[in-house]
């Protein structure tokens, strides 16, 4: 029975020429050989399924700071309990904070830019190359608050001058595409004002996103395609 089986194996294999024909004549095949070709045949099968896995939709996870004002009604989101944590699965209006034109600039990840010059804001730009948003402090009339906007490939969206009004700020100039941190549906929370989302109960954590308050905070992670 052992013969049998080897030649079973030896008569359904041929050897592969350079040429990519087969050679007519057939060696018997050992069962170490036979053993080698099924771990190998099981190898690049593995390989193929892990790249096939990794090429899949090209995505990669980041995280966005969202802030938000003065809310009356809650921050309009609504959330459910997923395998991954508590994700956005309605959101009612768009209250979180925008970046506007005329903004003057206080600030920028802590950084003072007030009596700097465009070029030291243009610095601190610079900086920020290497993470994905910068926390701009902005003042507007009597208002100021705070805006987390995100960098893509053209940079943060917008441009800036030194004011005409103040010569001891710099002002947002032009909105060229607005790119303030915004929340959208499947957005992963991962934290409020600080705290772990995680382990806030969903429904806590929903009485929080519905509870006014004068700021509010949120970390979220998205899903986005690789630069």
């Amino acid at each position: 029975n052992f013969q049998v089986s080897t030649v079973m194996a030896d008569s359904a294999y041929r050897r592969e020429s350079g040429d990519g024909s087969f050679d007519g004549a057939s060696k018997p095949m050992s069962i170490f050989d036979l053993f080698c070709s099924i771990c190998c045949c099981k190898t690049a099968s593995s390989k193929t399924e892990i790249l096939l896995q990794e090429n899949v939709g090209n995505l990669e996870r980041k995280q966005y700071t969202v802030m938000f004002g003065q809310c009356p009604k809650g921050l309009g989101i609504r959330i459910e309990s997923a395998l991954q944590g508590p994700c956005v699965s309605r959101v009612a209006g768009q209250r979180w904070n925008k970046l506007g034109e005329n903004d003057k600039i206080l600030s920028i990840n802590n950084e003072n830019c007030v009596d700097c010059s465009p070029e030291v804001v243009q610095f601190l730009f610079m900086n920020l190359y290497e993470t994905n948003e910068g926390i701009f402090e902005l003042e507007r009339g009597v208002e100021t608050f705070k805006v987390g906007i995100r960098r893509e490939k053209g940079g943060f969206g917008f441009d800036f001058k030194k004011s005409s009004e103040n010569s001891n700020y710099v002002v947002c100039n032009a909105i060229h595409t607005q790119q303030s941190n915004d929340v959208q549906i499947g957005d992963k929370i991962l934290s409020i004002n600080d705290i772990d989302a995680g382990m806030i109960n969903i429904d806590d954590l929903q009485s929080m996103l519905d509870t006014p308050g004068n700021k509010t905070k949120l970390v979220i992670e998205r899903c986005v395609q690789c630069d």
